[in-house]
Protein backbone atom coordinates (compact mmCIF):
# COMPACT_ATOMS: atom_id res chain seq x y z
CA UNK A 1 0.00 0.00 0.00
CA UNK A 2 1.52 3.29 -1.09
CA UNK A 3 -0.48 5.72 1.00
CA UNK A 4 -1.20 4.41 4.46
CA UNK A 5 -4.88 3.46 4.68
CA UNK A 6 -7.41 4.39 7.33
CA UNK A 7 -8.38 1.46 9.56
CA UNK A 8 -11.54 1.11 11.63
CA UNK A 9 -11.40 -1.56 14.35
CA UNK A 10 -14.68 -2.65 15.94
CA UNK A 11 -14.67 -4.89 19.01
CA UNK A 12 -16.48 -4.76 22.35
CA UNK A 13 -13.19 -5.51 24.15
CA UNK A 14 -11.76 -2.04 24.82
CA UNK A 15 -8.40 -3.43 25.99
CA UNK A 16 -8.04 -5.27 22.69
CA UNK A 17 -8.88 -2.08 20.80
CA UNK A 18 -6.07 -0.21 22.53
CA UNK A 19 -3.62 -3.07 21.90
CA UNK A 20 -4.53 -3.21 18.20
CA UNK A 21 -4.19 0.55 17.88
CA UNK A 22 -0.70 0.42 19.39
CA UNK A 23 0.42 -2.62 17.41
CA UNK A 24 -0.92 -1.43 14.05
CA UNK A 25 -0.06 2.28 14.22
CA UNK A 26 2.97 1.88 11.93
CA UNK A 27 0.96 0.10 9.23
CA UNK A 28 -2.01 2.45 8.97
CA UNK A 29 -2.22 6.20 8.51
CA UNK A 30 -5.18 6.62 10.81
CA UNK A 31 -6.81 4.17 13.19
CA UNK A 32 -10.36 4.64 14.40
CA UNK A 33 -11.68 2.54 17.29
CA UNK A 34 -15.21 1.56 18.18
CA UNK A 35 -16.61 -0.71 20.86
CA UNK A 36 -20.17 -0.58 19.49
CA UNK A 37 -22.06 -0.98 16.25
CA UNK A 38 -23.62 2.47 16.63
CA UNK A 39 -20.31 4.28 17.09
CA UNK A 40 -18.77 2.31 14.21
CA UNK A 41 -21.54 3.45 11.86
CA UNK A 42 -20.95 7.03 13.00
CA UNK A 43 -17.18 6.74 12.40
CA UNK A 44 -17.79 5.18 8.99
CA UNK A 45 -19.13 8.51 7.74
CA UNK A 46 -15.43 9.17 7.25
CA UNK A 47 -13.54 7.43 4.42
CA UNK A 48 -12.48 4.01 5.73
CA UNK A 49 -10.13 1.83 3.66
CA UNK A 50 -9.94 -1.22 5.91
CA UNK A 51 -12.30 -2.45 8.58
CA UNK A 52 -11.48 -5.12 11.17
CA UNK A 53 -14.71 -6.23 12.84
CA UNK A 54 -15.39 -8.77 15.56
CA UNK A 55 -18.25 -11.09 14.62
CA UNK A 56 -19.65 -10.88 18.15
CA UNK A 57 -19.95 -7.26 19.19
CA UNK A 58 -21.37 -7.74 22.66
CA UNK A 59 -22.10 -10.38 25.26
CA UNK A 60 -25.81 -9.82 24.58
CA UNK A 61 -25.32 -10.64 20.88
CA UNK A 62 -26.22 -14.31 21.40
CA UNK A 63 -26.91 -14.81 17.69
CA UNK A 64 -23.38 -13.53 16.94
CA UNK A 65 -24.65 -11.43 14.05
CA UNK A 66 -23.77 -7.87 15.13
CA UNK A 67 -20.47 -7.82 13.27
CA UNK A 68 -21.98 -9.42 10.16
CA UNK A 69 -24.76 -6.81 10.13
CA UNK A 70 -22.17 -4.08 10.45
CA UNK A 71 -20.12 -5.54 7.58
CA UNK A 72 -23.26 -5.48 5.41
CA UNK A 73 -23.77 -1.78 6.20
CA UNK A 74 -20.13 -0.96 5.43
CA UNK A 75 -20.27 -2.89 2.14
CA UNK A 76 -23.47 -1.06 1.09
CA UNK A 77 -21.86 2.29 1.82
CA UNK A 78 -18.56 1.49 0.10
CA UNK A 79 -18.21 -1.64 -2.06
CA UNK A 80 -14.42 -1.11 -2.23
CA UNK A 81 -13.83 -1.25 1.53
CA UNK A 82 -11.67 -4.14 2.72
CA UNK A 83 -13.50 -5.96 5.50
CA UNK A 84 -11.78 -8.54 7.67
CA UNK A 85 -13.92 -10.24 10.28
CA UNK A 86 -12.34 -11.66 13.42
CA UNK A 87 -13.73 -14.30 15.71
CA UNK A 88 -12.68 -16.40 18.63
CA UNK A 89 -15.83 -18.56 18.53
CA UNK A 90 -17.33 -20.69 15.74
CA UNK A 91 -14.54 -19.59 13.43
CA UNK A 92 -15.07 -22.38 10.88
CA UNK A 93 -18.79 -21.58 10.66
CA UNK A 94 -18.13 -17.96 9.76
CA UNK A 95 -15.15 -18.66 7.54
CA UNK A 96 -17.32 -20.99 5.43
CA UNK A 97 -19.85 -18.23 4.67
CA UNK A 98 -19.79 -16.88 1.13
CA UNK A 99 -18.82 -13.27 0.54
CA UNK A 100 -22.48 -12.55 -0.30
CA UNK A 101 -23.54 -13.93 3.09
CA UNK A 102 -20.82 -12.38 5.24
CA UNK A 103 -19.95 -9.25 3.21
CA UNK A 104 -16.37 -9.87 4.40
CA UNK A 105 -13.25 -10.25 2.31
CA UNK A 106 -11.66 -12.59 4.84
CA UNK A 107 -11.87 -14.01 8.34
CA UNK A 108 -9.09 -14.20 10.89
CA UNK A 109 -9.08 -16.21 14.11
CA UNK A 110 -8.47 -14.39 17.40
CA UNK A 111 -5.89 -14.15 18.79
CA UNK A 112 -3.79 -13.40 15.72
CA UNK A 113 -0.37 -12.04 14.89
CA UNK A 114 -0.49 -8.44 13.66
CA UNK A 115 1.78 -9.19 10.70
CA UNK A 116 -0.69 -11.87 9.55
CA UNK A 117 -3.48 -9.29 9.52
CA UNK A 118 -1.38 -6.73 7.60
CA UNK A 119 -0.31 -9.40 5.09
CA UNK A 120 -3.94 -10.45 4.64
CA UNK A 121 -5.02 -6.87 3.93
CA UNK A 122 -2.18 -6.44 1.42
CA UNK A 123 -3.10 -9.73 -0.28
CA UNK A 124 -6.73 -8.63 -0.63
CA UNK A 125 -5.67 -5.24 -2.02
CA UNK A 126 -3.25 -6.85 -4.51
CA UNK A 127 -5.93 -9.29 -5.66
CA UNK A 128 -8.37 -6.43 -6.22
CA UNK A 129 -5.77 -4.37 -8.06
CA UNK A 130 -5.09 -7.41 -10.28
CA UNK A 131 -8.82 -7.84 -10.89
CA UNK A 132 -9.20 -11.12 -9.05
CA UNK A 133 -11.20 -11.87 -5.95
CA UNK A 134 -9.77 -12.59 -2.54
CA UNK A 135 -12.54 -14.59 -0.93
Amino acid sequence: MNEKPTLLVVDDDKDLLRQLEFLLEDDFGKILLSSSKEKALQLAKEKIDVCLVDVRLSETDTANTGGLELAKEFRKKDPAIIIVMMSRYDFEKYESLSKDESHADAFIRKPFIMDEFVQLVNKIKEARDAGTTSH
